[in-house]
């Protein structure tokens, strides 16, 4: 018997070497593809200026619409958009398997038009992709690091941060644009009050948004979300 508790003891074992290595691997190729886009992006940047760069960035794949940047946290990657938002959860910016996937734009939205652009990525262990995201738990975070840049075709689009929160998957945060001011009003001062913190912000409805959204370990199914209003394009 006691040979059989070894023996088991030894496969679980490695059975978790192997998970680790492999998601090791998996880490440091993912690092790599995004490090050599990073690179491709920022040698040019400040002659080409942000929407020629990204039209450069769609020789790469032509389902790049964006860049997003976050001072204060490490996020600061391409952002892909294709037919739907499953393509992207499992496959980096070449269109390979990746378990850390991609940062992407939900297939819904219009940067041009929507009052609500909505960015999904994974919140992996290492940190990376929307990872970063947890450090706005902080309120000195909160406060310090208060906006979000989104370099697209049409320029650089920046928001301030004004709400962040955990909750379920399943609500109803996830719109893209709204029947009428008075309801888009209604989604203002719902997710506000979600708040984690306060800010004493005033909404006309005239408002475009940005929506991040990313899992998050608290109970299963939640999702962390932060929200930020346009401030400059």
């Amino acid at each position: 018997m006691r040979r059989i508790i070894i023996l088991i003891n030894i496969i679980i074992l490695i059975i978790s070497l192997v998970f680790i290595i492999d998601y090791l691997i998996n880490s440091n190729n993912a690092k790599s593809v995004y490090q050599e886009i990073s690179q491709l992006y920022y040698r040019n940047k400040e002659s080409r200026g942000h929407g020629k760069n990204i039209e450069e960035l769609k020789s790469i794949n032509n389902d790049i619409v964006a860049w997003i940047y976050i001072p204060g946290t490490n996020i600061n990657y391409p952002i892909v958009q294709t037919r739907d938002n499953i393509y992207y959860l499992d496959h980096d910016i070449h269109g390979n398997s990746s378990k850390h996937g991609s940062i992407f734009m939900d297939y819904r939205n219009n940067v041009s038009e929507d009052e609500n652009i909505i960015i999904y990525g994974h919140h992996m262990r290492d940190g990376s992709m929307f990872g970063g995201l947890k450090k706005y738990k902080s309120e000195a975070c909160y406060r310090d690091n208060k906006y979000i840049y989104l370099d697209t075709d049409k320029g650089r689009f920046k928001y301030r941060v004004f709400s962040v929160y955990i909750t379920e998957g399943n609500t109803d945060y996830l719109k893209t644009s709204f029947n009428s001011t008075d309801e888009f009003l209604l989604y203002l001062e719902d997710v506000s009050n979600k708040s984690l913190f306060k800010d004493n912000n005033k909404f006309n409805g005239q408002e475009k948004l940005i929506t991040l959204s990313t899992c998050s370990y608290e109970y299963k199914d939640a999702r962390m979300v932060v929200h930020g209003y346009l401030v400059l394009h």
